[in-house]
């Protein structure tokens, strides 16, 4: 309740918002309908939540604390490894013009970042080196990634309005599995099956996108589009508040 205006607004507006979340199908079910995102999405809200915090308080344990936690995102979901470059320079800008809760211990813009980094490349490289040792080549972050956008940038996906396919990656593996026994196989025949895949699965790609370039536009749109749906009841209904920042 806001005490000071004397209104039940924002507590009306906070229950309406949680019917419509509870009622809404897409939302009940996020968290079993797909695997890390929900958790990836918690994890930036916290991120966010703690690195501003942080900023204001301008000690080297927040900023730790900080280059932990997206470590942690990192490993949740690898598509984060593409925010570092605009992750450092926001953190910089963020702590420049973050009001300082207090003077005392207050490190420098230029050493919060630091610590922050040199954290997340501490915690990070445990994990980019298992699996560069496991799979006994360069692939920091695994071979899912490369698999993953062939599933992307495809004929289906540009025919179903930009979702991402699977079949593609399903039918790679299918070929590669046929040619070795499954019932003798070693571990190393199952990394060399990975390995192969994210080879092919790069070729496929670029590929794809070298001969389709002037298809990129439509594509993103068509995803844009999809992802985005439905736009219909109360999931447009949603949508609509989002925009007017509820």
């Amino acid at each position: 309740i806001d005490h000071e205006a004397g209104s039940l607004l924002p507590v009306s507006v906070g229950l309406s918002l949680i019917a419509i979340v509870y009622s809404e199908r897409n939302f009940r079910n996020y968290t079993t309908d797909f695997s890390t995102e929900p958790l990836a999405f918690l994890l930036t809200q916290i991120f966010l939540l703690i690195v501003w915090y942080g900023s204001q308080r301008g000690r080297w344990r927040w900023a730790a604390f900080g280059g932990a936690l997206f470590a942690f995102m990192v490993f949740c979901r690898g598509v984060f490894v593409l925010w570092i470059p605009l992750v450092a320079i926001w953190l910089w800008y963020a702590y420049r013009i973050s009001k300082p809760m207090a003077v005392g211990n207050r490190l420098e813009p230029r050493r919060w970042v630091f610590v922050f980094m040199l954290t997340f490349g501490l915690l990070s490289s445990i994990w980019w080196v298992r699996n560069c040792c496991v799979l006994s080549s360069f692939h920091p972050l695994g071979t899912k990634g490369v698999a993953t956008l062939m599933g992307g940038y495809c004929d289906e996906s540009f025919q179903s309005g930009g979702e991402w396919q699977f079949a593609p990656e399903r039918e790679m593996r299918r070929v590669l599995e046929s040619k070795i026994d499954l019932e003798t196989a070693t571990p190393l025949d199952f990394q060399n099956i990975e390995l192969e895949v994210d080879k092919q699965a790069g070729f496929q790609v670029k590929q794809w996108i070298v001969e389709n370039i002037q298809l990129l536009p439509e594509l993103l749109f068509k995803r844009v589009v999809t992802e985005w749906n439905p736009y219909t009841g109360k999931a447009l209904l949603l949508k609509l508040l989002a925009l007017v920042g509820v």
